[in-house]
């Protein structure tokens, strides 16, 4: 077995992968209580996203580089899904009709480059480009959407999304950079806290919606107390007015 090409690499990637996988588990224990369909989405597409970590993880233990062979194909599916999730959670599912296509195609393109025509770094850039626009789209979509969305989870998501797409134009370069490890740090973060802002979204809807029951058992409940109220004290009328009513009827013999 080859030595560790980089361990500097192997650790942000280990790192990332280990977080993502612990935030996995959280939307497990999140989504019986929470059936919303673009959550669905996401978990799919996150668990594409630990797929890829744990690929990088074996690529770089095995002596090769921190772009594997289906790297961009992985990275690729995995900025759809989470692309779909964000039309579906911004009220525009519809539009996902067009979007699996154009997947597809993308996907057949990248193995194309990487398998067939042996151009990986054009696989990779090719890859960049279609990710981080998806990335920046979604943010922008998602940031647009405010109205029908509350508290601080989908902010956090919209931002994280947005640096994620920006910081990630330039990423085929980042080897030959200065601070190349500082910038997959950076990424690593990026795609974290975009699994935190989902998990925070889902969070506070859950609660929304917990305080909408709440709200709903308490005017329950004080309609039922009015309505005894009312009752006991029309009971005293009702049996008067009842009573006076049987008098003026005359009785037959």
């Amino acid at each position: 077995m080859a030595f560790i090409s980089n361990p500097g690499l192997l650790a942000v990637a280990f790192i990332e992968a280990s977080a993502a996988f612990i935030l996995l588990v959280l939307y497990w224990l999140l989504a019986p209580g929470f059936p919303a369909r673009f959550f669905r989405i996401w978990m799919a597409g996150w668990t594409l996203y630990i797929g890829l970590g744990g690929l990088r993880i074996y690529s770089l233990w095995r002596g090769g580089t921190d772009d594997p062979r289906l790297g961009p194909v992985l990275s690729s599916l995995a900025a759809a899904l989470f692309f779909a999730a964000i039309l579906q959670c911004a009220g525009q599912g519809r539009r996902l009709n067009w979007l699996w296509p154009l997947v597809a195609i993308s996907t057949c393109a990248l193995l194309a480059l990487s398998s067939v025509a042996r151009a990986p770094d054009a696989a990779i850039w090719t890859e960049c480009m279609f990710g981080c626009a998806l990335y920046l789209i979604a943010g922008w979509v998602l940031w647009r959407s405010h109205s029908q969305h509350h508290g601080f989870g989908w902010k956090l998501l919209a931002g994280a999304l947005l640096l994620r797409g920006l910081h990630g134009l330039d990423r085929p370069d980042w080897p030959a950079q200065t601070l190349g490890l500082f910038r997959v740090s950076l990424h690593g973060l990026f795609g974290i806290a975009m699994g935190i802002a989902m998990a925070v979204l889902v969070l506070e809807a859950g609660r929304a919606r917990t305080e909408d029951r709440l709200n709903r058992c308490e005017f329950m409940k004080r309609s039922k107390a009015f309505c005894a109220i009312w009752l006991r004290a029309s009971a005293p009328v009702t049996a008067w007015y009842c009573s006076s009513t049987a008098r003026r009827i005359p009785h037959r013999s």
